[in-house]
C-alpha cells in the first residue's frame, strides 16, 4: 500500500512538474493578430503565441539534434512540419488553442503535446504524438500588447478576404506592400494557388479546381506576412 501510495505521489508530482512552463523565456513571441514563419534552421527555441489570430507556421529542418519548445494561448494555431527524423518538439496548449501537424518528408519524430481539455491538436502526420492532459498549464508573464514592441505594424490586418464560406470564387484586397505575393494552402500544408506579385488592390481568385475543405490564404510582403483561414464549400 506504502509502494502504491508513493508511486501516486511521484506520478502526480510529474505530472504537475510537465503542466509547469512558467521559467520558458521565449526567444520568438507572436502577437495577436500576427503571423510568422520560423526560419526552419533555426536551433533550440522557445516559441510563444501570445492569443487570438497568433499564427505559426514551423517548418523544423535542421542539420543536427534541435529543440522547439512552444507555448499557445487560446485563440492560437500553431502550425508544425518535420522534416528531420531527430526532432525533439514540446507544445503546452491551453485550452481554446489549435495545434496542426502535418505530413514532412519524415514520419518519426519526437513530440509532446500537453494540454488543457478545450485545446484541439490535428494530427495529420503518421507519428504517434505523445499527449499529457494538465487541469491548468502555467505560462511566463508576457507583455502580449502590441503596442510594447515596433516591430509590428498597424498594417499587418489589413487584409480582407471574401465571401467566406466560399464556393466559386475569392476576393482578396490588401493594403499593405507594394510587392506582395500570395498563396493558397490545404490542411495538408500543400500550395494549391500561388501568385508572385499582385499588382491590383483586389483580387479575383477562381476557386473551380478546389474541393470542400478549409484553406489558409497567406498574403507576403518584404517585411511581413498574413494569414486568414476560408472555407470552401461545394
Amino acid at each position: 500500500m506504502k509502494k502504491l501510495l508513493l508511486l501516486f505521489v511521484l506520478i502526480s508530482s510529474l505530472s504537475k512538474a510537465q503542466c509547469n512552463a512558467s521559467t520558458f523565456s521565449p526567444a520568438t513571441i507572436c502577437y495577436p493578430a500576427q503571423t510568422k514563419t520560423i526560419a526552419a534552421s533555426m536551433a533550440t527555441d522557445i516559441i510563444y503565441l501570445c492569443g487570438s489570430g497568433s499564427v505559426v507556421y514551423d517548418t523544423l529542418n535542421p542539420s543536427s539534434l534541435k529543440v522547439r519548445q512552444v507555448f499557445v494561448n487560446p485563440g492560437a494555431t500553431y502550425h508544425y512540419k518535420s522534416t528531420l527524423t531527430n526532432n525533439q518538439v514540446t507544445v503546452y496548449a491551453k485550452a481554446g488553442s489549435t495545434v496542426i501537424i502535418y505530413p514532412g518528408t519524415i514520419t518519426t519524430f519526437a513530440f509532446n503535446y500537453i494540454k488543457e481539455a478545450g485545446a484541439t491538436m490535428n494530427n495529420l502526420s503518421t507519428n504517434t504524438i505523445t499527449t499529457t492532459s494538465c487541469s491548468v498549464i502555467t505560462g511566463p508573464t508576457i507583455n502580449c500588447s502590441v503596442t510594447a514592441v515596433t516591430s509590428v505594424s498597424q498594417n499587418e490586418t489589413q487584409t480582407n478576404v471574401w465571401p467566406n464560406p466560399a464556393h466559386d470564387k475569392i476576393y482578396v484586397s490588401t493594403e499593405f506592400g507594394k510587392d506582395k505575393s500570395l498563396s493558397i494552402i490545404n490542411i495538408l500544408g500543400e500550395v494549391v494557388y500561388s501568385q508572385k506579385v499582385l499588382k491590383e488592390e483586389k483580387q479575383e481568385i477562381s476557386l473551380s479546381s478546389f474541393t470542400s475543405g478549409i484553406y489558409y490564404v497567406i498574403i507576403r510582403s518584404a517585411d511581413k506576412t498574413e494569414t486568414k483561414k476560408i472555407v470552401v464549400t461545394k
